[in-house]
């Protein structure tokens, strides 16, 4: 028999969420979604997950892919694409747009993205805050939000997906 290490166990013992989050299979450094979720009343569950491919964005629900979506971005990947793929997530910023929710979380501090760019970029800082302000403005159903670093990125994706879709089976009712 197979003895699954404390943790695991811990999480095998709790009850799953009602929903699963569909991670991109094109999202490299994916989020694991091991620490269970806290969730009202104290009771904790157990986020499952899957791997699929989204249309747009790195973190969904089964079945309302094209509703709600994450997309995360560190900070040296939000360098590159507002460099070299910036035509590209224009699109997907344009695609999201058109989803009951959407959001783009950032695993740095907005005031890092100005002070503090990648060793390697060639881009202005300036430049870049420019072009998230524009694209606040033009995709205004996208969100933006600045976080911390990684592991609260991970903790407002699940956040945010939890609570879309309590909205939205609340709506069910």
């Amino acid at each position: 028999m197979n003895e699954l290490p404390h943790a695991q166990l811990l999480t095998h013992s709790l009850a799953p969420t009602p929903y699963t989050v569909v991670i991109d299979t094109r999202e490299q450094l994916h989020y694991g979604f091991a620490e269970p979720l806290k969730c009202p009343r104290g009771h904790k569950l157990c986020v499952q997950t899957t791997r699929g491919t989204l249309p747009s964005g790195d973190y969904s629900l089964l079945g309302f892919e094209s509703c709600v979506a994450v997309e995360r971005k560190s900070l040296a990947d939000l360098y590159g694409t507002l460099g070299q793929g910036r035509a590209r997530f224009a699109r997907e910023l344009g695609r999201l747009a058109s989803y009951a929710f959407s959001c783009v979380v950032v695993e740095a501090e907005f005031s890092a993205v100005l002070g503090s760019p990648p060793a390697r970029s060639k881009l202005n800082p300036r430049s870049v805050i420019a072009s998230i302000l524009a694209w606040q403005q033009r995709y205004i159903r996208t969100h933006w939000l600045f976080v911390p670093g990684r592991e609260c990125g991970e903790a407002v994706t699940i956040r945010v997906l939890d609570r879309w879709w309590r909205d939205w089976a609340a709506t069910q009712k």
